[in-house]
């Protein structure tokens, strides 16, 4: 590795952790903007790593190449987005606490899913396969989309309890 690849990773691993003691402290803390940012650490850690692993491939790749290489990581962006836009969307409705009790559960549910998916990550970029080729191995390549899609579900379901399982406070 050159010192800028490690200059690089730092930044990015930097962001992602960053983003998950921000979760967590707002977890405990009950803060919803602390959640926004936590995530938008962790969105914008997984953005800067997409792009330099973007930059760092070499060689003619085909569309459906790239998006089996880039795939995994354009999957949790987009949960991790989407998941960002629910609760922005529904700030007002959060913050005053007028909600049922079914979403902090899937907001845990998310929670969870999102710091597997950084630690699927995380082993996924330390293997010895990712270190020769600049991809991921198919089997995390597999397990990063299950976990993005189980993510999508739980985001779609707490999107549903906030949408339509109000409470007056």
């Amino acid at each position: 590795m050159n010192p800028q690849q490690n200059v690089v990773e730092f930044i990015y691993y930097a962001l992602i952790v960053a983003g998950v003691i921000i979760i967590g402290i707002a977890q405990i803390m009950s803060s919803l903007v602390g959640s926004l940012v936590g995530y938008s650490f962790i969105i914008t850690g997984l953005f800067f790593s997409t792009g330099y692993l973007l930059f760092q491939l070499s060689g003619n790749y085909g569309i459906l190449s790239l998006l089996s290489i880039m795939g995994p990581f354009l999957v949790i962006l987009g949960v991790i987005g989407y998941y960002i836009s629910i609760l922005t969307q529904y700030k007002q409705r959060i913050t005053d606490g007028n909600i049922a009790g079914g979403y902090y559960s899937f907001s845990n549910i998310f929670l969870i899913l999102v710091l597997l998916e950084c630690f699927v990550f995380y082993w996924s970029l330390r293997d010895k396969q990712f270190e020769e080729t600049h991809t991921i191995n198919k089997v995390n390549s597999m397990l990063l989309y299950l976990l993005g899609l189980f993510g999508a579900l739980s985001a779609i379901t707490t999107h549903i309890i906030l949408a339509y399982y109000s409470t007056d406070g």
